[in-house]
């Protein structure tokens, strides 16, 4: 799947779906100073959740859960963009 950020929200809620990716990352365990930190070096590098996620060294199978999960929360807050 490929992914589209809206940064000025005008397809989907940018802000919540990076809030909810935020909070399902941080209840995975990791520190949410830690998420926000390697967010900014995977946004330097050309953001992708899962390349978020793996720089955090989070575990395969958990990044395909969240990534589900975020693809769910994708398609309810813009069902006719994908």
């Amino acid at each position: 799947m490929r992914y589209v950020y809206d940064f000025d929200s005008t397809l989907f809620s940018t802000e919540r779906l990076w809030q909810a990716e935020r909070a399902m990352i941080i209840a995975a365990g990791f520190d949410s100073e830690e998420v926000d930190e390697t967010g900014d070096q995977a946004a330097r590098l050309g953001y992708s959740p899962r390349k978020h996620m793996e720089m955090l060294g989070m575990d395969a199978d958990v990044i395909a859960d969240i990534i589900e999960r975020f693809e769910v929360l994708l398609r309810d807050d813009a069902p006719s963009f994908v």
